[in-house]
């Protein structure tokens, strides 16, 4: 979820400042065009940066499902191998 949609809920989010989480309550919590004004580029990487994870995101959970049954496969050779 975006945080303007928990600000639009009324819901704190947990953010980072200063090295320390803190919670933010929802009338603080800024919205895109106020984080554009205080850090240009920054808000714009971060949405590239979502826009990419979102395009591959359905890849890279099928990959990161799909490992566990590799380590399974493993596991139980190995221990197959000891018997």
């Amino acid at each position: 979820m975006k945080s303007w949609e928990h600000k639009r809920l009324g819901q704190s989010v947990a953010a980072s400042r200063d090295g320390s989480v803190v919670i933010v309550p929802p009338e603080e919590i800024p919205v895109e065009d106020e984080l554009r004004q205080k850090q240009p580029g920054k808000s714009e990487r971060s949405v590239r940066d979502i826009e990419v994870i979102n395009q591959n995101a359905d890849r890279l959970n099928e990959e990161a499902l799909d490992v566990p049954s590799y380590q399974a496969d493993l596991w139980n050779s190995e221990v197959k191998d000891e018997e």
